[in-house]
């Protein structure tokens, strides 16, 4: 319910302030979110749990995405000096 609360123990302090500056309550839950699965998918990347120490951004590269209105992603592979490109390809399913 508040998702302040979860940021506060998990995230940075630059992802908090992002998140109290955003005023609009639907706004900071897909912020949240947003930062929720990212902060995730690197620490998975290096094989952490949410609660374990945060693994630094630059030994990662993510990539948030909406799938739609109720999925939020985000893909995260250990840094490298090629860049990452991620695409989307929509196939019909039948």
């Amino acid at each position: 319910a508040d998702p302040l609360r979860l940021a506060r123990r998990v995230m940075n302090q630059a992802s908090i302030d992002a998140l109290q500056a955003t005023a609009d309550t639907e706004q900071r839950l897909q912020l949240f979110l947003d930062l929720w699965t990212q902060l995730e998918a690197r620490q998975k990347t290096h094989g952490l749990g949410i609660f374990a120490p945060a693994v630094c951004r630059e030994s990662t590269q993510s990539f948030g995405f909406r799938v739609d209105d109720d999925w939020q992603g985000c893909v995260a592979v250990a840094a490298s000096p090629e860049p990452v490109e991620l695409r989307f390809f929509r196939f019909a399913v039948s």
